[in-house]
């Protein structure tokens, strides 16, 4: 039987449109926020290995030109709009429970290439999803389900490509706080014959915390500045 489950393979593969509104938490007159909306790619693989018993997997990459709103270290006003490249693997377990309702859980890997004015950070991200599911068929064709998760953030890390500013600098290293997250989906599917067609309305919110302080260094001095 397990052997003849393993041969159920779905997948998947779609487009969509997201919004992000990034924000950091500063002191004024200091500010620093990303917005704008972001056209994306998805591919996704659902293999059942025992009944109720699923394996998956999904790729997502998405990139646009987000619009900056946000001040110098001087604290003047700064705006500008640059490119910004997001990228995320996930893989899950998943297992019914109880009618059509089950849980899953996983791990993340998101990666952020965040363009500022001319150079570049790249933020990697390690996420460990817990979440719970319910369907709900309309008819034989046409269902409907409920997606939360709780997003733990143990790790990750942000390079700061100072070379881009100027190649006396020191490309940095820092290590990100711990933090958490969650997200909320409701997909929406319509089943046709071999075929299913699916809407995900979703919103994700996530922290992303301070870490470590790190010093910026120039090739003719020793330290210019801690960040």
């Amino acid at each position: 039987m397990k052997a003849k489950l393993w041969g159920l393979v779905v997948w998947g593969a779609g487009f969509g449109v997201d919004h992000i509104d990034y924000r950091e938490k500063l002191d004024a007159p200091l500010k620093s926020t990303e917005r704008g909306y972001l056209p994306s790619a998805h591919l996704w693989l659902r293999s059942l290995i025992d009944d109720g018993i699923r394996l998956e997997g999904s790729l997502a990459y998405s990139t646009a030109k987000l619009f900056y709103d946000g001040s110098t270290q001087a604290g003047e006003p700064a705006t500008h709009t640059d490119r910004h490249h997001f990228g995320n693997v996930e893989f899950l377990y998943s297992q019914d429970l109880i009618n059509r309702f089950g849980f899953y859980g996983g791990v993340q890997y998101r990666t952020w290439l965040r363009g500022i004015d001319g150079f570049h950070e790249l933020y990697k991200m390690w996420i460990l999803p817990v979440g719970l599911r319910f369907a709900y068929a309309f008819t034989s064709e046409f269902e409907a389900e409920l997606d939360a998760s709780f997003r733990f953030f143990p790790y990750g890390n942000m390079t700061l490509y100072a070379s881009q500013i100027d190649p006396f600098y020191d490309d940095v290293n820092m290590t990100l706080g711990a933090s958490w997250g969650w997200r909320l989906a409701t997909p929406f599917r319509l089943h046709m014959s071999d075929v299913a067609w699916v809407l995900t309305p979703w919103y994700q919110f996530l922290r992303i915390k301070a870490g470590e302080v790190v010093a910026l260094t120039h090739k003719a001095f020793e330290t210019l500045a801690l960040l």
